[in-house]
């Protein structure tokens, strides 16, 4: 991207930014006091929306499907990770869900991250800025005391909450998982056992008549912790303990193929036929017996479907990450 078309979106967010600031002129008295953390939340909502956004239109690209955004929970909500300390909830809710919208439409078209590539070291900023326009004297009820980054390829083991077959399941189902094992980065606990893990149901295919294995996809969103923090990801499925096969590393899981069973049932049709044939009519019969049992076996074949996958909750799902995340646990002061 070059250096115009950032500066206009530069532009273009301040002047949002001030529209925002400016419906509360009335209602704060001295507007000089409170310029900084009008700034701050309009600042840090747009690149958390941005970055949440983002991370959805990419995992929706991925899985070749496009979700409506304003229906996501984080959307809807629009506060994740803010700060009481910043105190303009409402301006962070706006500039959020404005950010979350750009996120979301460069994720999808898979153009690059405005807020990692120019704005990476926002949040460093704009904190100081916080306690600078509150002074020594007031302090924040919120401060972090973990901050872990767990890298790109960190597999998380979890099992399954719901029921999911080919048969019955859609594309765009909703699921969750739970973690069975604490992910670790270094000796910290990223990532404890107990973190829900929801998604959807990404591709969804049936098995053949003829040919064709089913086959099932996840998209995997976001991780929800015990304490109520949510964190998106974007996650390729890597292992899942249903009867079946990973399909060539493409998070794709393939069901059991049905061609040993399909040539049970002609055989064992046709030795059937061949029986009946010989009892009615000699040896010839018993051939002609056995011809036309196996046709009847072969049709029994071409009117039935292979295996669905069917996945009975707390089956094992492993899931590696796509990107890294960065996750801040909070401690009351």
């Amino acid at each position: 991207m070059n250096k115009k078309k950032v500066l206009l979106i530069l532009f273009s967010f301040l002047i949002s930014s001030l529209f925002l600031m400016g419906q509360y002129r009335d209602k704060t008295g001295d507007e000089d006091e409170y310029t900084n953390l009008k700034l701050i939340c309009a600042g840090m909502g747009f690149q958390n929306g941005y970055l949440d956004g983002y991370d959805l239109g990419f995992n929706d690209s991925k899985q070749g499907y496009e979700s409506i955004y304003q229906d996501n929970e984080l959307y809807k909500k629009g506060t994740r990770g803010y700060k009481t300390e910043w105190v303009f909830k409402i301006i962070y809710k706006r500039a959020y869900r404005q950010g979350f919208s750009r996120g979301y439409r460069d994720g999808y078209n898979h153009k690059e991250n405005l807020v990692v590539n120019y704005f990476s070291n926002l949040d460093e900023i704009v904190t100081k800025g916080a306690k600078a326009s509150y002074g020594s004297e007031t302090k924040p009820t919120k401060r972090i005391h973990l901050k872990i980054t767990v890298p790109a390829g960190t597999r998380i083991l979890a099992k399954l909450q719901d029921y999911i077959s080919t048969a019955s399941n859609e594309r765009g189902d909703n699921f969750k998982a739970v973690v069975t094992e604490d992910v670790f980065v270094g000796n910290k606990v990223a990532i404890p056992a107990g973190t829900i893990i929801e998604g959807v149901i990404g591709k969804v295919k049936r098995p053949g008549r003829i040919k064709g294995r089913a086959e099932l996809s996840f998209r995997f969103d976001r991780l929800k912790f015990k304490d109520g923090e949510v964190v998106p990801i974007s996650a390729t499925l890597t292992g899942l303990g249903g009867e079946g096969r990973m399909k060539n590393g493409e998070g794709t899981f393939e069901g059991p193929g049905s061609k040993s069973h399909d040539t049970k049932v002609i055989a064992g049709t046709a030795t059937a036929g061949t029986v009946i044939g010989a009892i009615a009519a000699g040896g010839r019969g018993g051939l002609i017996g056995a011809t036309i049992g196996g046709l009847v076996g072969l049709a029994g074949v071409l009117s039935t479907r292979g295996k669905d996958i069917e996945l009975p909750a707390g089956t094992i799902v492993e899931l590696s990450l796509d990107r890294a995340i960065t996750i801040e646990r909070y401690g009351v002061n």
